[in-house]
């Protein structure tokens, strides 16, 4: 550590200069997996939830409500409309990038989800480099990625209203919860990208 100019009491690393003879390294991988959704309800019920939040957003306006009422309905209509999208598409699933970039002994992994620590931290175990990080939020967010055991007794029920992050899959506007055991398949390809940059 050295003072720079006149600062007072702040140190900073300057940069050193590093004798390495060895070949540098920069590889890089890419995929999109899909992640797939719970079972959905039939064509009727869906269509029925989506009326149900057609009319509650029209009587919300109609109503004078207030504007945070308005932005729930609001959601939660846009919501149902792509509930009813994807019965009548047969339940498709939502695909999303995962990469992995290796400098030398670092590897970045990033993944387009709101992932846990636990997550990230499975993903590091699994790797063969001594420098592994992981980012969620790369390239775009798809949706919360919730573990397993992080899940609700009994699952995610399609028409209740959960306190936030629970309600992951209507605020992202996800027709469903994404199965449970997609956290671990994610964990899982981007530990093989991974190995792939060795």
């Amino acid at each position: 550590r050295r003072p720079m100019g006149v600062i007072p009491n702040i140190l900073f690393w300057s940069w050193e200069p590093v004798d390495d003879d060895g070949e540098p390294c920069l590889r890089a991988v890419d995929e999109t997996i899909e992640l797939e959704f719970m079972d959905l309800p039939s064509l009727n019920e869906a269509e029925a939830i989506h009326q149900g939040w057609q009319k509650k957003l029209a009587d919300a306006r109609a109503s004078d409500a207030r504007e945070w009422d308005i932005s729930v309905a609001m959601r939660f209509e846009d919501w149902s409309a792509r509930l009813v999208a994807a019965v009548q598409e047969g339940n498709p699933p939502q695909e999303t990038v995962i990469q992995a970039i290796r400098i030398n002994d670092i590897v970045l992994a990033g993944i387009g989800l709101e992932t846990f620590t636990e997550t990230g931290l499975a993903i590091k175990k699994e790797s063969p480099f001594a420098h592994t990080q992981v980012l969620g939020y790369s390239n775009g967010l798809v949706a919360y990625l919730p573990r397993a055991e992080d899940y609700p007794a009994g699952g995610w029920k399609i028409e209740e209203r959960y306190a936030v992050p629970d309600l992951f899959f209507q605020a992202y506007s996800l027709p469903v919860a994404f199965r449970p055991d997609t956290e671990q398949r994610v964990v899982e390809r981007v530990a093989e990208i991974i190995r792939q940059l060795a």
